[in-house]
């Protein structure tokens, strides 16, 4: 008889917790809960060490353990950001047929996270508006319940910038190429940075932020860093070049 195996769990644990409980359900494919045994043991995860901390117990379609986050210090010493594996093994009473599941658990120091759009745009044109959108969830991607408060964006625009050095030595570094094919190396033309003034954007109910940059028309990349004013998160955009 085939058993359907269930872990309900959170994903994310805020380090300052004393303790948590979790659930394990087990049943059948028809609905009915499995009778038997249940083992639980709580690893770190992508580590080869078998170091762990166990529960065992009975089952009746549902088990539920508490595990002390004090007991985890002590057992893997840091676990501020980590990432642990938490594996179900149920053993059914009556034919001994197993089935188990794993879920994954991480620790972080504050509930909320800030971060760019994964949409936001990696390319833009120089004297076009540039759209594009922050979020202010929760560490698990769901929404904040009462979010507030602002994030500031800071914007950074690099233009190319002529140097008499580059045009002197232009050819001397074309025929160093050409005579050392197989280890050219690539010339960056020199650039300024111009800081502009940061912008402070209110964080509305849904937790996404819109911000809209209009750089100038020899702008030839942006660096983008956001800042949570009340979160005290620093993030950084990749550059996005032409």
């Amino acid at each position: 008889m085939t058993i359907l195996f269930v872990v309900v769990m959170t994903t994310t644990m805020m380090i300052s917790t004393k303790a948590f409980k979790k659930r394990t359900r087990a049943k059948y494919t028809f609905g009915k809960g499995v009778e038997g045994k249940v083992s639980i043991m709580i690893k770190q995860k992508w580590y080869y060490e078998t170091v762990g901390i166990s529960q065992e117990g009975s089952i009746d379609g549902e088990f539920q353990y508490i595990v002390s986050v004090e007991s985890l210090r002590q057992t893997f010493n840091y676990i501020d950001y980590q990432t642990f594996e938490i594996l179900a093994m149920v053993t059914e009473t009556l034919t001994g047929q197993s089935a188990n599941a794993t879920a994954d658990i991480t620790f972080y120091d504050r509930q909320e996270k800030i971060q760019f759009s994964d949409t936001l745009p990696t390319n833009f044109k120089p004297g076009l508006i540039y759209t594009g959108f922050i979020k202010v969830f929760k560490q698990d991607d769901t929404p904040l319940p009462y979010p507030s408060g602002n994030v500031t964006l800071h914007q950074s625009f690099f233009v190319k910038t002529k140097s008499n050095v580059k045009e002197e030595t232009t050819n001397e570094v074309d025929e160093s190429i050409m005579q050392n094919k197989f280890f050219p190396f690539p010339y960056s033309e020199p650039e300024k940075e111009i800081k502009m003034p940061p912008l402070v954007l209110v964080i509305p109910v849904n937790g996404i932020v819109k911000f809209d940059i209009n750089p100038f028309i020899n702008v030839n990349r942006i660096s983008l860093q956001v800042r949570g004013i009340l979160l005290f998160i620093v993030h950084i955009v990749k550059l996005m070049n032409r």
